[in-house]
């Protein structure tokens, strides 16, 4: 054996986020609540920084102007600024402050429903661990794909496409992450969430597997004689799996808040007009309008021609950043609306026609027509609303799986329409099984398997033909 030291080259694929990067992913991200607290904070922490309505009060407000004018001709304004950086002291900052709470917003906060999301429960456990920047985007982008029940809406695949990432590190980020509370998420079906809830007790075993995997019908409907006979098992030990996975949780996300669960939404966008010539327009007041204050402009003006150094890289940081969060605030704005657009124009039947005619979209046909990434598009549409004709929807509800039909493709949404309707339509006492409503779906161009009718009847929550009998 031979011990020494060499030098080797190696080609790895690794994230590199700048600032201006992370603060642009943070502010897409955002819903629109989330946006209106992160902008509150940043007026409290960047004096420089105010809304548009602050500058209009202020050009109405002559007794608070001359107040101010006043103070500045009696004190020292340079030391006044220093003063700020030290405790935060200038009355006209608080007057900002209070002023850009107006009755809407605060409406708004006071009916949003303030439990925690799944999302928020999980980002404060990623941020507690070991990992650097790039590791942890991956982390923030697999778990804002999860749905309300913790489940996987992506494969690693297509994680790993989106982020220009190697799969490994997707499928490492899935396993940090499956290991977070609660346990169960990240899972590809509630079947594979059991699974994984079964493997962290310590039950995990064949049986149990595929119990799971082929016997969900006869395990609702509790034939313990044929689950014993296919599993090679006793009846008794059949029933003791069965109190087992009655003590776990198929849908884990579903106890925290969620948009969908949430009494009230605030859209980011509207669709105003008719099917053909819709228009898009951001909802109510769109996004807070920030500018930076001409007050401390003109302050930044004099120290530079002071030459004060101390005042000019203090204010010449909080403009940078204003400026900055302004920019990425617009750049949030127009990728909505350009999402929103696209998604629109791509599901211009459903406007007019209903659910069923919502046609499988993608985040990678959208990404590839905006020219923009798949990560990008996943961002804007999680958490954001619009307001429609049909109702509120989340963006997210536009891109859905589908499967082939006669005129090229149906979303889930509606092959699931389908199915309810002819569920509702059947005799309660001769149900259909979900091969007869497959065969049926085939008979209306929708090519759908028996396994798919079985997720997409059970995601609606709907029984087993056996379970709908009533005789």
């Amino acid at each position: 054996m031979k011990l020494g030291n060499d030098l080797r080259t190696e080609q790895t694929q690794k994230l590199v986020m700048t600032p201006t990067m992370i603060q642009a992913v943070k502010i897409l991200q955002l819903n629109r609540q989330e946006l209106l607290e992160h902008v509150r904070e940043e007026i409290m922490d960047n004096p420089v920084l105010e809304t548009a309505a602050d500058s209009g009060e202020e050009q109405n407000a002559p007794a608070e102007r001359e107040e101010r004018e006043e103070r500045d001709e009696h004190s020292d304004l340079d030391q006044l600024i220093l003063d700020f950086a030290e405790n935060s002291g200038l009355d006209d900052i608080s007057y900002k402050q209070n002023s850009f709470s107006s009755d809407r917003n605060s409406m708004y906060e006071n009916l949003a429903d303030d439990r925690e999301t799944l999302q928020e429960h999980l980002l404060v456990q990623l941020r507690l661990t070991n990992q650097d920047i790039a590791q942890k985007w991956v982390g923030e982008y697999i778990i804002e794909s999860l749905d309300e029940n913790g489940m996987m809406t992506s494969t690693a695949e297509e994680i790993a496409t989106a982020l220009k990432t190697c799969i490994d590190n997707v499928r490492a980020e899935l396993e940090i992450i499956r290991g977070f509370d609660p346990i169960g998420i990240c899972a590809e079906n509630f079947a594979e969430s059991l699974l994984i809830q079964l493997d962290y007790i310590g039950e995990a075993d064949e049986y149990y597997e595929k119990l799971l995997r082929e016997h969900l019908e006869d395990l609702a409907a509790r034939r313990v004689d044929k689950i014993a006979k296919s599993l090679g098992v006793s009846k008794e030990e059949v029933k003791h799996m069965m109190e087992v996975i009655r003590g776990l949780d198929p849908r884990p996300g579903s106890s925290y808040a969620s948009g969908s669960s949430a009494s009230y939404v605030v859209p980011d966008m509207e669709l105003i007009g008719e099917p053909g010539s819709f228009e898009i327009v951001p909802y109510g007041d769109g996004t807070p309008k920030l500018e930076v204050s001409s007050y401390y402009r003109s302050v930044l003006r004099k120290a530079q021609s002071e030459k004060d150094s101390e005042v000019i890289d203090y204010l010449s940081d909080r403009v940078d950043s204003a400026v900055l969060l302004i920019r990425n605030i617009e750049h949030r704005q127009q990728t909505i609306e350009n999402v929103t657009r696209f998604a629109v124009t791509f599901q211009d039947e459903f406007f007019e026609k209903g659910v069923k005619y919502l046609k499988p979209l993608t985040m990678k046909m959208a990404a590839d027509e905006l020219g923009i990434a798949e990560s990008t598009v996943s961002r804007a549409i999680n958490g954001k609303y619009i307001q429609t004709p049909r109702g509120v929807f989340e963006l997210r509800y536009f891109f859905a799986g589908g499967v082939m039909s006669a005129d090229g493709g149906i979303s889930s949404a509606g092959v699931k329409s389908h199915i309810r309707e002819i569920i509702e339509g059947e005799d309660s006492a001769k149900p259909y099984s979900d091969q007869k409503i497959a065969d049926m779906l085939k008979e209306r161009g929708m090519d759908v398997s028996r396994r798919t009718v079985a997720k997409y009847r059970e995601e609606e929550g709907i029984a087993s033909s056996s379970r709908r009998k009533n005789i």
